[in-house]
């Protein structure tokens, strides 16, 4: 628990970092995704990727 607690922490702090440039959300996403980790944070990613698309799409 504490292990996952830190993970999602550091998860957290990273995604305002990462919104900036979707393909780095997509190396995080992949990373997460090679450890192994729980699929809760795994959909996460997927929805800000999505939300990232869309308003990049929305802006053009």
């Amino acid at each position: 628990m504490i292990f996952f607690y830190f993970l999602k922490h550091k998860y957290d702090m990273n995604v305002t970092f990462f919104k900036k440039n979707y393909m780095n959300v997509y190396k995080l996403h992949f990373y997460l995704v090679d450890y192994n980790l729980l699929i809760l944070i795994e959909i996460e990613l997927k929805l800000i990727i999505l939300k990232i698309f869309s308003i990049r799409v929305k802006q053009q």
